[in-house]
Formats: C-alpha cells, structure tokens, sequence
C-alpha cells in the first residue's frame, strides 16, 4: 500500500519527466532515421518542498522514509490552471487501448486543454495521464480524450477518472534527503516520484 504523502507545505518546484521506452533506430548506412514507439511509457515527478517548521519537517520526514519500502501517493499540483467543475467523470465501454480514451460522467460542456493531468484508477492502482488535445464534453457529459502516453492497461468500464484531484503513484526515484537546522527551520526535502506500472 503506498504512503499518501502530506499535501503542505505546498511544493515550491515540480519537474515533470516523460518516462520513455522508444527510441530511435538509425537507418544503416547513413539511411533514414525512424521513431520505434513501445508501449509502457508513464510520468516521473520531481518535488522541492520549501522550508518547513520542524513539525511538519517530522511528518514529511517520516512519510518519505516509509515511502522509500511502500512507495508514494502525491497529489499533482497544475499552477494556473484552472480545473473548474468535471463532475464524476468515468470510463466508457471496456477494453480499450491506445492513446485515447471514452469517458462519460463530466459536467456538460466542461473543457479539458493540452496538458492538463488526470489520473485513472484501476484495480486500486492509478495511472497518470496528459490530454493531448483540447476538448470539450458534450451536454450529456460525454468526451473522446487524446492521451499522452497511451494506455498501460485497459481500464474496466466506470473506472473513475480523477480530474478534480489527480495523482501520480510510484516508487521514489532517489533516496531522499533533508536538514534540521537550527532555529527550528526544516529545508532540503526533494524527492522524485516515478511511476512503477
């Protein structure tokens, strides 16, 4: 089960990777050069947390170093934009693949951009995701999602989609590290999360 890790103080940096298992296959002999996509690719996250009290400096400390055996649950932060009201948005219709996705269950005409992260849940395991292109759902709640990157596994029909609030779960990347200074002041936790799944 992994550690839900504490939601404040709020993250003074995230960087976002794109975690890749393609590449590129040169051509022999100086020949064209073509892109090899597999299937697979997800999200590493990296978070600096700013200066803390040594209160919740403890809380973060002892949730990272579960985290390191149990892995992590955080919440993904978007700054500047604004998520509005998606409603319940769910998946719709089993067994689909690929880079896009059919959902229903969203508040009529609400519009999801380029960039913008959901997570979907699937046998109590979430997935991070991108839409790759602005869409609007329809009055009756219904959208065709563009996805980045495509899907890992086929979510079951009324799996749930987590706009409001989506999460990346993960392994930590790097063993984190942090500092108790004196005067009370808690500095130094950086960590990364990259998706196991």
């Amino acid at each position: 089960m992994p550690v839900t890790l504490p939601t404040e103080p709020a993250p003074e940096d995230i960087g976002w990777v794109p975690v890749d298992f393609g590449g590129t296959l040169q051509g022999p002999l100086g020949g064209r050069a073509q892109r090899v996509n597999r299937l697979g690719n997800r999200w590493a996250m990296r978070v600096e947390i700013p200066k803390m009290s040594v209160e919740d400096g403890l809380i973060w400390s002892a949730a990272l170093v579960r985290a390191v055996q149990s892995g992590a649950l955080y919440q993904v932060r978007q700054p500047g934009l604004d998520i509005g009201t998606p409603g319940t948005p769910l998946v719709n219709g089993a067994n689909q693949a690929g880079s896009v996705l059919i959902a229903d269950g969203f508040t009529a005409g609400y519009e999801m951009v380029a960039g913008q992260f959901f997570s979907i849940i699937v046998s109590g395991r979430r997935y991070l995701h991108q839409i790759a292109a602005d869409v609007t759902a329809s009055g009756g709640g219904a959208a065709t999602l563009a996805i980045t990157p495509a899907l890992r596994v086929s979510p079951a029909d009324n799996a749930v989609l987590e706009f409001a609030q989506p999460y990346i779960e993960g392994l930590l990347g790097d063993l984190p590290s942090w500092f108790f200074r004196t005067g009370r002041i808690a500095r130094g936790f950086a960590f990364t999360i990259e998706e196991a799944f």
